[in-house]
């Protein structure tokens, strides 16, 4: 029991247990510390358990396909130079305007989703990273 213990979480359960755990009182908490006394275990480390869903099956579907939509674009690297060569590099500034404006707006839109007043610029930050972290 103490080693299935790391398991003991809500992403780890079947939908019907998930719906009998939460019919308890104080759900899965009673259980661990119970099954911690009987074993005389220490608490372990939670095991990181993400469930697969329809939404990110599609993302890597989608993924997939452009992938393997893009790669024989991009393979040409002697066309790929010649796009390079042939940009008009006067675009730069609004496309890094638009992005700002983009983050900027990311940044308005957390701001006022939440009761708690946030700071501007650390907002703008974690708009940046979040954003720039997840492609």
């Amino acid at each position: 029991m103490a080693s299935a213990l790391r398991y003991l979480q809500p992403a780890a359960l079947s939908t019907a247990t998930r719906r009998a755990v939460n019919d308890l009182p104080g759900k899965v908490g009673p259980l661990r510390t119970e099954i911690l006394e009987v074993t005389g275990s220490p608490e372990p480390e939670y095991a990181q358990i993400e469930r697969v869903s329809a939404r990110r099956v599609a993302v890597w579907l989608f993924t997939g396909v452009a992938v393997y939509l893009l790669i024989h674009q991009l393979s040409d690297v002697q066309l790929l130079a010649q796009q390079v060569r042939n940009v008009d590099w006067r675009w730069l500034p609004a496309v890094v305007a638009m992005s700002v404006l983009s983050f900027a707006a990311a940044t308005l839109s957390a701001i006022g989703s939440v009761p708690d007043r946030l700071p501007p610029w650390p907002t703008f930050v974690a708009q940046v990273g979040r954003r720039s972290s997840t492609g």
